[in-house]
């Protein structure tokens, strides 16, 4: 449903004894690292998430687990859409799927060879819409069986699709983009959105009464279907999705910073809520006015149950930085160091990653250990070294201003680090001299 992009840390291992997994499976951030754009809430525990690198996520428990689904597709997913608790559909780049047994599987429908979807709505079981970059539209009366183009009349990217019935849509996309049909999307009306701002999102709480998001804090409302949209900056944030559970009620939630904002009087004035998180978020959905899931960048998810008086991340990760090298001593205990000095270790072999001490906010670039308590990182001008597995660091002075690149050990005493311009250090003393 979104266009943002946002840049995502990973921390991947192989792990060929995992009973419920085979081949790599995330580690941190945990369940998994890639943006979401968009999830759709079935339930109060049951929800369905999608995102970069053809990335759906399910839960049936509330979002104390969370499962990757094969999607069949390594492409961007921008939307996902159900009409029952089986039966959705996932719309991205040269993609258009659908599942019928709750998210377990996917399968392509459409051939998407030239045609990229941002967003997908059904108004009930068989009729439904995907709109997407160049003005597409697609229209299906038959539950996604058969799929034919419609006119927008416009070629900007269309970014969300809402229906209020059968006959009465809105679609919004770039450079202000609004159009409007009453009758299914055999004519698409152009309408004046006051506005040259990307619009992300669009949300109809009847034919009339409809509300509008897109960057630049932009906030459109309108009362009459469209015919007069009212235009308001409430920030300078990249607006990302709007939604409302009653008449009264909604949400927007913001890519700058974990922006969340609340309205109880029907978007007359709108509330600050805490995220508790600095992460880009990208849409929301609520099953009624106290459950809501928020999704979004590095694979953040948030729940609330109690209106988003209280939201709860619903992922783990133990850095968002960059993480350029990985060791481990045996299959459990391992360490991880990125940029900004970050260091990162388990000692489970699993999901829990702990953040350490480092000292320092140079960049690492490599890391060793000989034992369960002996290891050296190496980095921007600086090598460190722990007795003690990591609890604390300390900086050994090795006598050169380069950047290095690699560190590694054949004893406590005896290493190497190399690194740009040719340099080479050697060891014998566990790194006193160098």
């Amino acid at each position: 449903m979104r266009t943002t992009a946002i840049t995502f840390v990973f921390l991947l291992l192989f792990c060929p004894d995992t009973a419920s997994q085979e081949g790599w499976f995330w580690q941190n951030p945990y369940p998994q690292g890639n943006t979401l754009n968009d999830i759709f809430v079935l339930g109060q525990n049951t929800a369905i998430a999608a995102g970069w690198q053809g990335t759906i996520l399910r839960t049936t428990d509330g979002g104390l687990n969370w499962n990757l689904q094969n999607s069949n597709t390594s492409q961007m997913l921008y939307d996902v859409y159900f009409t029952d608790s089986d039966t959705g559909w996932a719309a991205g780049v040269l993609t258009l799927l659908k599942t019928t047994d709750g998210g377990v599987n996917w399968v392509s429908q459409l051939d998407t060879t030239f045609h990229s979807f941002v967003s997908v709505y059904f108004a009930d079981a068989n009729t439904g819409w995907a709109v997407g970059y160049s003005g597409t539209i697609f229209h299906t009366k038959d539950g996604g069986i058969n799929w034919t183009p419609q006119v927008s009349g416009v070629t900007a990217c269309l970014c969300d699709v809402y229906f209020t019935d059968c006959d009465t849509g809105w679609a919004v996309g770039d450079r202000g983009t609004i159009i409007r049909t009453t009758n299914g999307g055999a004519d698409w009306m152009i309408q004046n959105s006051e506005t040259q701002h990307l619009l992300n999102s669009v949300y109809f709480r009847d034919a009339s009464t409809g509300w509008a998001v897109g960057i630049w804090g932009s906030l459109l409302t309108t009362t009459d279907g469209g015919e007069h949209w009212n235009y308001s900056g409430l920030s300078s944030d990249a607006f990302q999705a709007v939604f409302f559970t009653d008449d009264t009620t909604g949400w927007i939630v913001g890519n700058w910073e974990g922006e969340i904002l609340k309205t109880t009087n029907g978007g007359l004035s709108w509330d600050p809520q805490s995220s508790g998180t600095l992460n880009g978020l990208v849409a929301v959905h609520f099953f009624d006015n106290n459950h809501g899931w928020i999704v979004g960048a590095y694979g953040t998810i948030l729940k609330t149950a109690d209106s988003g008086n209280n939201w709860h991340l619903q992922y783990k990760s133990a850095t968002s930085e960059w993480l350029r090298s990985v060791t481990f001593i045996d299959d459990y205990t391992g360490w991880a160091v990125g940029d900004n000095g970050s260091i990162i270790k388990t000692t489970g072999g699993n999901v829990n990653w702990i953040l350490q001490n480092s000292g320092t906010m140079n960049g690492l670039k490599s890391v060793c250990f000989v034992d369960c308590d002996t290891g050296w990182v190496a980095g921007y001008y600086q090598i460190l070294r722990t007795t003690n597995g990591g609890a604390t660091w300390i900086s050994q002075s090795n006598g050169t201003s380069h950047d290095l690149r690699s560190v590694d050990f054949v004893s406590s005493r005896t290493g190497w680090t190399v690194g740009r311009s040719g340099v080479i250090l050697n060891t014998t003393d566990g790194g006193s001299n160098w």
